[in-house]
């Protein structure tokens, strides 16, 4: 189903900035890829909630809001994801500016300010996938399952795998790692997943297995994934 659904998308005429086509591998079945320009945003209820979640006050509240709104038009988000008989492969990034603010607060010493733009960056690439997930549902009427995310779900080698399988099918791909693993730009990631006809609770620390990751959300916030 998925593989027939993908075939009419590759058919409809796409807007300014989107790419997508087929790209034939040596394997049997055809690898659908695709890369789109996202905007990500975060709501005034957004940046409150993730104001208690990283332990800022409430007096802090116009600094977030400042920095939130500056950082903007730095923002540089892709999301790239390629399907193969029903598993879906994605790679999402921020681009490289926000990388570059961030260090700009660390060498000046305003650690706070680097904090604070790191917990942003993280909650707006959260944000970057929700809207890929809700592309690849509107191209193809498939919901994804799980993500599975290279060093959690499967092993962290799958990244690169991830990586040069998306990097040979698409023109100008956004994201590179090293023989270490660490991606460039910073603020990126990588997962896959199956995809079928039920939609299910959306979030990234739906289906990681750190649990006791600070930045992980509770079951409230995965809640809102249903929207």
């Amino acid at each position: 189903m998925a593989d027939v659904r993908c075939q009419k998308v590759n058919n409809r005429k796409e807007g300014k900035g989107k790419m997508f086509h087929t790209f034939h591998t040596d394997q049997r079945a055809i690898f659908h890829v695709k890369k789109t320009r996202l905007v990500p945003r975060m709501t005034e209820n957004d940046r409150r909630w993730f104001a208690g979640r990283h332990h800022f006050g409430m007096e802090e509240m116009p600094r977030i809001d400042a920095m939130y709104l500056a950082i903007l038009p730095l923002l540089r988000a892709q999301g790239c994801y390629g399907i193969q008989e029903g598993i879906v492969q994605c790679a999402v990034t921020l681009g490289e500016r926000i990388d570059a603010l961030q260090e700009l607060y660390t060498q000046a010493g305003a650690l706070t300010e680097a904090y604070m733009l790191e917990c942003l960056g993280c909650a707006l690439l959260d944000k970057a996938c929700d809207q890929l997930e809700n592309m690849i549902y509107q191209e193809t009427g498939l919901y994804m399952q799980e993500y599975d995310f290279p060093g959690s779900e499967i092993p962290i080698e799958k990244m690169q795998e991830i990586l040069q399988k998306l990097s040979e099918a698409i023109e100008d791909f956004p994201i590179s790692c090293n023989e270490q693993f660490v991606m460039q730009p910073k603020k990126s990631v990588t997962f896959r997943g199956g995809l079928g006809l039920t939609r299910r609770t959306r979030s990234l620390c739906a289906s990681c297995t750190n649990k006791d990751c600070e930045s992980r959300q509770d079951i409230f916030q995965l809640v809102r994934g249903l929207r």
